[in-house]
This record gives C-alpha cells, sequence and structure tokens, in this order.
C-alpha cells in the first residue's frame, strides 16, 4: 500500500505515522498507518481504507469505515 498524500476529509497533507501490525503470526512483518493531523482521520496501510475515530491498528476490526460526505 502506499503512504497517504492528501486526507480525503479535511484536504490535509501532514499526516503522524505509526507502526502498525503485526500481519502474521509469526509477528514477523509490521506496517505503517497514519493519523491526518488536521481532523485525526485514520488510514491503515495494511488495507489502503480510512477509518473515522480511531487511533491504533488493534480498532480497525470494529471501527467505522469513511466512505466520503453523504
Amino acid at each position: 500500500m502506499s503512504d497517504p498524500v492528501k486526507c480525503p476529509r479535511c484536504g490535509g497533507t501532514r499526516f503522524e505515522e505509526h507502526e502498525a501490525g503485526p500481519d502474521s503470526w509469526e509477528d514477523d512483518i509490521t506496517y505503517t498507518a497514519y493519523i491526518c493531523v488536521g481532523c485525526r482521520l485514520y488510514h491503515s496501510g495494511w488495507t489502503g481504507k480510512w477509518y473515522v475515530g480511531i487511533s491504533s491498528w488493534t480498532e480497525e476490526e470494529t471501527a467505522e469505515e469513511y466512505v466520503g460526505p453523504a
């Protein structure tokens, strides 16, 4: 997955990087998640999806995916 360039919610271009993962049973592979500095939208480096209201990869499974303005 590629790094986000622009936040789809606020248009921000500054992100906090967070080591995320692991993505294997051996815990040997990690990936990077990104949180928009402007609006705190979370971008999963594993799935490439944006999520609302989370700050950790452990919350992704039950998180609300951001799909854009209604």
